[in-house]
């Protein structure tokens, strides 16, 4: 009896799915363009958004140049960012924008091209050619609308992704000390923190070029390493000098106490 009855709702829930299709394929085939927008409309507030995608590109052609056109490409801009196609949406917002730049939605469709390249910006360790489109455009809409309620988010993304550029770049500058190139180390942190002077990771740098250059006097012909432990020296007054109480303060320490006995041993010689 269970099982009977379990048969009679499968085949009525199949007879429904298939009139809802057969009922939309109708629609998509039909020449009645009211009926279509109202259907579209009613598709997207219910969050059917394939559905409502489907029956506004058709209505994009049939509207054109018309006051509806703006509704509709709006619409159908939102249905590719509800379905998380993110870089679509970002192209059709952005369009929207210029198409119609005078539309009570354009400050809104800006942000929305410039949000969803923020959605789309991957972690620190991949390709960041879409972080640096995301702060472009956010900083764009930042420019044109300086005074929208929009702003303080758009900063905020902002930070969110330069402070993963950041990172990055410092990641970058770190694998040379990993793998025992130390001396491109020295050279490539030091310009990291010329261009972060604020980092974060200021302190861990300072205490990589430490020992960069501590390592790299270390396996200096012996001609060049009492100059070098003194740079090595200077490296420790630096990171000390700016953070006396760090955590690297230990290793430090343990660090200059190397490059006093390697230089005093030198100097004996």
């Amino acid at each position: 009896m269970v099982k009977s009855n379990r048969s009679i709702l499968f085949i009525l829930l199949a007879v429904i799915v298939l009139g809802s299709c057969s009922g939309y394929n109708k629609l998509l085939k039909s020449t009645d363009f009211e009926k279509k927008y109202e259907a579209a409309n009613e598709f997207f507030e219910k969050g059917d958004y394939f559905k409502a995608q489907q029956l506004y590109d058709e209505l994009l052609v049939v509207f054109r140049g018309t006051p509806r056109a703006e509704k509709v490409y709006f619409k159908y801009a939102y249905t590719f960012y509800h379905m998380g196609d993110y870089l679509s949406a970002a192209f059709h917002f952005q369009r929207y924008a210029v198409t119609f730049p005078n539309s009570k939605s354009t400050e809104e469709a800006l942000f929305m091209s410039a949000y969803c390249k923020y959605l789309e910006s991957p972690k620190w360790s991949l390709d960041q050619t879409s972080t640096h489109e995301a702060i472009n455009q956010l900083q764009t809409f930042i420019n044109v609308y300086p005074e929208s309620e929009r702003v303080a988010v758009a900063t905020k993304y902002i930070d969110e992704l330069r402070a993963k550029l950041e990172k990055k770049s410092f990641e970058r500058a770190k694998l040379y000390h990993t793998t025992g190139y130390y001396l491109s180390a020295m050279t490539a942190l030091n310009l990291f923190l010329k261009s972060n002077p604020g980092s974060q990771y200021r302190e861990e740098a300072l205490f990589l070029i430490l020992d960069s250059s501590y390592q790299y006097a270390s396996r200096s012909v012996p001609a060049r390493r009492e100059e070098r432990f003194r740079d090595a020296s200077e490296a420790y007054q630096m990171l000390i000098g700016t953070y006396p109480e760090g955590s690297y303060r230990q290793q430090a320490d343990q660090i200059f106490r190397r490059i006093e006995a390697e230089t005093a041993r030198l100097q004996a010689q």
